[in-house]
């Protein structure tokens, strides 16, 4: 049996392709029904939904400095981070902790260009010495 987070797997990545989604999701609930599968709705849809955070969380850059950043410096980093341009949010942030530079994620990888990162470095190549 497949299981519902499968299903949703499967439902996103074919939603993805397809041009009318009404007509995809009729055919989807008929297909559940002719199965007599429609009480793993629910489930499916929590995974979904799970799937859908994880995808916008993967297309949304979160940059975050030690006070308020030009844009010029914000484009930079964008630059430094390759970010494109296309389907892609940016959060700019400020947090007091960082005293300079910035710390960036997208898609799964977190850029740590701030001078508490730097000094960090610098701290395990002298104990590595």
């Amino acid at each position: 049996m497949i299981s519902s987070k499968q299903i949703a797997k499967e439902l996103f990545k074919e939603s993805k392709k397809t041009n009318d989604l009404s007509l995809f999701v009729d055919n989807f609930m008929q297909y559940l029904k002719s199965k007599k599968l429609e009480y793993i709705i629910p489930s499916v849809l929590k995974h979904l939904e799970i799937i859908e955070k994880r995808e916008k969380d993967l297309l949304t850059a979160k940059i975050s400095f030690g006070k308020e950043p030009t844009d010029e410096t914000v484009k930079m980093v964008k630059n430094h981070i390759k970010l494109g341009e296309k389907d892609t949010d940016v959060v700019v942030d400020v947090e007091k902790d960082l005293i300079g530079g910035f710390v960036a994620e997208y898609n799964g990888v977190i850029y740590d260009g701030s001078l508490k990162g730097y000094i960090r470095g610098l701290e395990k190549a002298l104990l590595q010495i």
